[in-house]
């Protein structure tokens, strides 16, 4: 059976009942990060809890193209939105760094 929890807390500072999880899903969450918090998300993610599956979603800066102003944010908190290959570079990264696999689809 699955089971499901959400928990209020810092993304980037360790909290134990997320230890042990086998799955950690960040749904459109990264680009409402700052720079600092997002430097540390990595070593969080990938190095205290190393989940066997980790799922991130984030706007595709390319895709506002289909808005009425492209040149501006979907949302007002977004501190960015990253061009599909800026995000797979952020993945290549986290992969070589903490020795993860990653599959890059359905951008938009």
């Amino acid at each position: 059976p699955m089971r499901i929890e959400l928990m209020n807390g810092s993304i980037v500072e360790y909290d134990e009942r997320v230890s042990g999880v086998d799955a950690i899903v960040l749904s459109e969450v990264i680009e409402h990060l700052d720079p600092e918090p997002l430097a540390l998300l990595p070593r969080a993610l990938f190095s205290f809890y190393r989940p066997k599956i980790v799922i991130v979603s984030t706007p595709n800066q390319t895709f506002n193209l289909h808005f009425p102003d492209p040149s501006r944010v979907r949302d007002p908190d977004h501190r960015f939105e990253w061009t599909e290959s800026q995000f797979r570079s952020w993945c290549d990264t986290q992969a070589a760094q903490f020795g993860y696999t990653y599959t890059l689809s359905g951008v938009g």
